[in-house]
């Protein structure tokens, strides 16, 4: 049956898109650097990992397969993506030729249905752990972990956990995990998880489930401990753990001597194989290009509709949207709010009267404007998180961002109001001043002007949107066409 498919995908994919030159078949396309050599159209061979060389190749941002990759494959173009969706997406409509990814998570994307096949071949053969931070409080529970985990593997609990969950279909909703109804008597452990990496870990009806999720459960029942899963991208993981945010986490890292070098791994609780992952030939044409074009319209607007089911109608996934909406609301609102406060403040302190105050301030705020100007946002966010409230046990990223958030507006503020008021006229300057006005009250005519200004506009704006629709013809009513000219 794999020999099928095999064969099925090397003949979608050469279908139609090269030329014969004798007994060979030159292809073009998204294998362009694949050469098949065939005795009749009938016999093509397999894909192989030689046909990759030149190939183009997606790679989890984060993964231990960047290095592989640059060293099996020299001459290939790298794709780096956040997440094994977008690779997958990629992929299925050719934008790459394949990508690097663990059989679990390959046996999870047929579970969706997803149009791939692999190499048969696999690229390498990695081991699964958990990933421990160096603390010595956390080596009694990586010690605790690697005793289960070698109970699991002699009593055959490992095996059962992966013909279940590493099996073609999804097991039914009733055998999934329930990990809140755990005693905790001996505590709570923080485990960032990463619910892209199906079906080690991933969401089902807005909870966590997946390989992983039902060991740590399993875990946790047997040493009396408590689980606060937390979402993490799978790059931010490891960080997160060096920095003491969470005591473990789970989401199938492979063991490499560079990751030892930040972390500690567990024993390995399960062994994968690395796969080249490429398009499948499901869905491919054969009746010719006149069935193609019949159908390329219909598959447009069923993949639409597949598309919008995926992102909101599954396991209830429209609720983690609002939910995200509305900490997105929070967040702008929050931020807009602390950040005006700490640019209008610092300008207010740049302009004291007392010469120490006001020459500190101006200080502060060029080093404060430049370095802010100069750093992405997310740097921003990751030195607040992992750094400066790296020690702050079970402290959310919503308050973290909205203090990097309210630095980045602040910045913006105080430069601002720097140019804006530097760019008022000397001798306006003078004039309030000759009228009374002292330093920081020249402000007041400025902001009551701009509130003017404001108003005026708003309302000719509404008046000249009235009148466009008085004298648009489309909206005119009868009384107000013309009829004709009347006659006696």
């Amino acid at each position: 049956m794999a020999f099928f498919f095999l064969c099925m995908l090397c003949s979608g994919l050469l279908s139609g898109c090269g030329r014969r030159e004798g007994n060979a078949f030159q292809a073009y396309g998204p294998f362009s650097a694949l050469t098949v050599l065939a005795a009749d159209t009938e016999s093509e061979k397999k894909p192989t990992l030689a046909d990759f060389e030149t190939a183009s190749i997606g790679i989890l941002t984060g993964s231990s397969y960047d290095p592989l990759v640059k060293e099996r494959f020299p001459g290939a173009e790298q794709v780096y993506y956040s997440t094994t969706t977008d690779m997958i997406l990629s992929t299925e409509q050719g934008k790459i030729d394949g990508f690097i990814c663990d059989s679990p998570y390959y046996a999870a994307a047929l579970w969706e249905g997803a149009n791939l096949d692999a190499v048969e071949e696999p690229v390498d053969q990695t081991p699964v752990a958990f990933a421990f931070s160096k603390s010595d409080a956390d080596s009694r529970l990586a010690a605790q972990m690697n005793e289960f985990i070698l109970a699991s593997e002699e009593n055959g609990l490992l095996e059962d956990l992966e013909e279940k969950w590493l099996n073609e279909e999804e097991p039914p909703i009733e055998e999934h995990p329930d990990y809140e109804n755990l005693s905790g008597g001996n505590g709570t452990i923080t485990v960032a998880v990463d619910v892209e990496s199906k079906p080690l870990v991933y969401l089902k009806d807005n909870r966590f489930t997946g390989y992983e999720i039902e060991f740590l459960v399993l875990f946790a029942k047997e040493y009396g401990y408590q689980l606060d899963l937390r979402n993490v991208s799978f790059n931010s993981i490891l960080p997160g753990i060096q920095a003491d945010k969470y005591d473990m986490g789970a989401a199938g890292f492979t063991i490499t001597e560079e990751r030892k070098e930040s972390v500690t791994f567990s024993e390995s609780y399960l062994t994968v194989d690395a796969l080249m992952v490429i398009r499948g030939s499901r869905g491919e044409a054969s009746g010719g290009a006149a069935a193609a074009e019949d159908s390329e319209e219909a598959g447009f607007f069923a993949g639409l509709a597949e598309s919008f089911e995926k992102t909101f109608l599954r396991e209830n996934r429209w609720k983690m949207i609002v939910e995200g909406i509305g900490v997105t609301l929070l967040i702008s609102i929050c931020s807009m709010i602390g950040g005006s406060a700490l640019g209008f403040g610092l300008y207010m302190l740049s302009r004291a009267r007392n010469h120490i105050i006001r020459s500190a301030a101006l200080g502060a705020a060029r080093i404060y404007s430049r370095i802010m100007a100069g750093t992405p946002t997310v740097v921003v966010l990751m030195i607040l998180y992992y750094v400066i409230f790296g020690r702050i046990e079970n402290i959310s990223g919503v308050p973290v961002s909205i203090v990097g958030f309210s630095l980045t507006f602040g910045s913006f503020v105080y430069s601002h109001l720097s140019v804006c008021v530097g760019s008022v006229d000397k001798g306006q300057t003078e004039a309030a001043y000759a009228l009374g006005y002292p330093r920081n009250k020249a402000f007041f005519p400025l902001f009551a002007m701009a509130a003017v200004y404001f108003l005026l506009t708003w309302i000719l704006s509404i008046l000249l949107n009235r009148i466009k629709l008085y004298f648009d013809p489309r909206r005119r009513s009868q009384k107000q066409i013309l009829k004709g000219v009347t006659t006696k």
